[in-house]
C-alpha cells in the first residue's frame, strides 16, 4: 500500500514535463514555438542576430512590397529573355540571308567558271583543228616535194651520159683516156680485134 502511494505520487508530481531542464530536451519545442513580435525582436538588439540589414518588419505591407518587387523582377527577366530571343532570331535571319547571298554568288561564279572553261575548250579544239589542218597541209606538201625530188633525181640519173652509156670511153683534155670513164671498145676497135684473131 505504501508502494502504491509512492507510485501515485510519482505519477502525479514527478512527471518529466515538470522538471526544470525539460525545456532543453523537449521534442515538441519547435512545434510549439511562436514567432517573436516586432517589439520582442527590437528588444533583442543587434547581438541577437535576429535583425538583418534590409529587413523591414511590417507584415502585409512588406509582403505586398516583396510581391510587387518580385513581379517587376520577373517581368524584367521576361522582357530580357524576349529581347535575347528576338536578337538571336534577327542574328540567325541575317546569317541565313548572308549564307543565301553567298550561295547565290558562288553559284554565279561557278556558272561563269564553267562557261569560261567551255569557251576555252572550244577555242582549244578550234586551235587543234587548225593545227591539224596545217600539219596535214605541211605533210602533203612535204610528200609532194619529196615525190618531185625523187622524180627529178630519177630524170637526172636517167639522162646522165654515164648511165645511158652513150659513149664508149672519154678522153681527157690532154688527149689521154680517162680510165674511170672507160666502158668498152668501139665497134671499129672490136672489129679490128676480130680481124687480127682470125
Amino acid at each position: 500500500e505504501r508502494q502504491e502511494a509512492t507510485i501515485d505520487f510519482s505519477l502525479t508530481n514527478l512527471r518529466k514535463e515538470q522538471r526544470r531542464e525539460y525545456a532543453l530536451s523537449d521534442p515538441h519545442a519547435l512545434r510549439q514555438e511562436t514567432a517573436m513580435t516586432e517589439d520582442e525582436v527590437a528588444k533583442c538588439g543587434l547581438s541577437s542576430m535576429q535583425v538583418f540589414e534590409g529587413q523591414k518588419l511590417g507584415g502585409n505591407d512588406r509582403k505586398k512590397e516583396m510581391q510587387q518587387g518580385m513581379k517587376e523582377y520577373l517581368t524584367m527577366q521576361m522582357q530580357e529573355k524576349e529581347a535575347r530571343n528576338r536578337a538571336d532570331k534577327e542574328w540567325h535571319d541575317e546569317a541565313d540571308r548572308q549564307a543565301s547571298l553567298a550561295n547565290h554568288v558562288r553559284a554565279h561564279c561557278e556558272q561563269s567558271d564553267m562557261m569560261e572553261m567551255r569557251n576555252d575548250k572550244i577555242a582549244e579544239a578550234e586551235e587543234n583543228r587548225m593545227l591539224a589542218m596545217t600539219h596535214a597541209e605541211q605533210k602533203k606538201a612535204k610528200l609532194a616535194r619529196e615525190a618531185a625530188e625523187r622524180e627529178k633525181h630519177c630524170a637526172t640519173v636517167m639522162h646522165q651520159d654515164k648511165m645511158r652509156m652513150a659513149q664508149d670511153y672519154q678522153l681527157a683534155s690532154n688527149g689521154k683516156l680517162v680510165r674511170t670513164e672507160y666502158r668498152r671498145l668501139t665497134l671499129e676497135e672490136e672489129q679490128d680485134v676480130y680481124n687480127q684473131n682470125a
